[in-house]
């Protein structure tokens, strides 16, 4: 389970969206899942066990300017300890004790970047008073009021965290987006299947073009490099913008078929930088649905590629180089073609690979998106096929 979802209301503990009590951090099923990973990102939208892959590596976090060491203890995630003193618990698994007089508290680094401010606004936190308590213990209210982004190293034995200050109209645009989108997808593939005319194409390309252009202004202006910790997620996110890009550039050029401008691939890619965008990783629930949806429509593509006769697109004309327009239309798909395989091998290299508790567990959701892939667009395409006119089925290229 690299991925976990928290309730948000289990005050003071993180409780799993399937359990009814904290789970212990010493032992168990987040024992494991800690020890067999190389960092723990613990954030509002849940807690990522990050299974790193040979080739990824963490990075950013050294940046966000808040950090301390931070070892593991028998009843929480970790302990902050300077010399022999203990300054902080970590989201403990037993009780969450507050002293009575904050100013008592020990100056531990949290504390210190609080800045003299209250720490939970929530009511009904959980948390015990105790007057001769001087340790402050960081619990789920500090998760959700703070909105705190918190990444444990476990082979350095250090913790960083951030405050996420994303405004809450990004979270309305993406879901405004979202919404549109999968009811778009939903259209296009009916439209695709049966060779009906795909509408709004414009509108669907200019939905792209803007959640591109807010990708790259979450990029430059709100700096979401420094969020993302993991190089294969930024290489993943990078691979993802420039595939849009050249999208959107073939679209805008008149390159390839009709099979390239139905916009699935586009819409499915901006699904997955949005994602990103809210869980700060591709390591999240939806990178398996929509890398599956992502390769049925590239077997789709490349049915209907290998089976299209592009000498029907020049038939029956008598100026010179007809034949060879077919060729170059044929040869602008393949080439779009190559650049959406190269795109799905990412999805799968660089997302699905840590989608699972275990490395065979991602090795099986591989082989399942790849066959779900090849079955699913075998079965679109013989129903358009079986079901479509000949006329419909071999139209000229837009």
């Amino acid at each position: 389970m690299p991925f976990v979802s928290i309730q948000d209301s289990s005050h003071p503990f993180l409780v799993l969206n399937d359990n009814s009590g904290p789970l212990p951090w010493n032992h168990g099923a987040l024992y494991s899942e800690r020890l067999s990973s190389d960092y723990v990102r613990v954030t509002r939208r849940g807690i990522q066990f990050a299974k790193v892959h040979w080739k990824d590596s963490l990075r950013g976090v050294s940046e966000w300017g808040h950090e301390s060491p931070c070892v593991p203890a028998a009843s929480a995630l970790c302990e902050e300890i300077r010399g022999l003193e203990s300054m902080m618990l970590f989201f403990p698994t037993d009780r969450v004790q507050i002293p009575d007089n904050f100013s008592a508290v020990a100056p531990s680094a949290y504390i210190q970047s609080l800045g003299g401010e209250v720490s939970c606004s929530t009511r009904h936190t959980g948390r015990e008073i105790n007057i001769a308590d001087t340790r402050y213990e960081i619990s789920l209210c500090d998760l959700m009021d703070k909105n705190l982004d918190i990444v444990l190293h476990r082979k350095l034995d250090r913790i960083y965290w951030r405050f996420d200050q994303t405004p809450l109209y990004v979270y309305i645009v993406i879901s405004i987006m979202s919404i549109y989108i999968v009811s778009s997808i939903s259209r296009n593939i009916v439209s695709v299947v049966r060779s009906d005319q795909i509408e709004s194409l414009i509108i669907q390309h200019g939905i792209v073009l803007f959640i591109f252009c807010l990708a790259l202004a979450e990029f430059a202006v709100r700096d979401l490099n420094s969020s993302i910790v993991s190089q294969l997620d930024m290489a993943l996110a990078v691979g993802l913008l420039t595939y849009i890009a050249i999208g959107m550039m073939a679209y805008l050029c008149g390159l390839g078929s009709r099979e390239h401008n139905a916009c699935i691939s586009l819409f499915t890619a901006c699904l997955l930088l949005m994602t990103m965008r809210v869980h700060y990783t591709f390591d999240n629930p939806y990178i398996v649905p929509l890398t599956a949806l992502f390769g049925i429509r590239d077997w789709y593509k490349f049915m209907s590629i290998m089976c299209f006769d592009y000498s029907e697109l020049t038939r029956g004309t008598k100026y010179p180089g007809a034949a060879k327009e077919g060729s170059s239309v044929m040869a602008k798909d393949i080439g779009l073609l190559v650049v959406d395989c190269v795109m799905f091998c990412m999805l799968l290299g660089y997302g699905v690979s840590r989608s699972g508790a275990t490395h065979a567990d991602c090795i099986f959701n591989q082989f399942i998106i790849v066959m779900v892939s090849v079955l699913m667009g075998s079965l679109l395409f013989t129903y358009n096929t079986v079901h479509a006119s000949q006329h419909t089925l071999l139209a000229k290229p837009t």
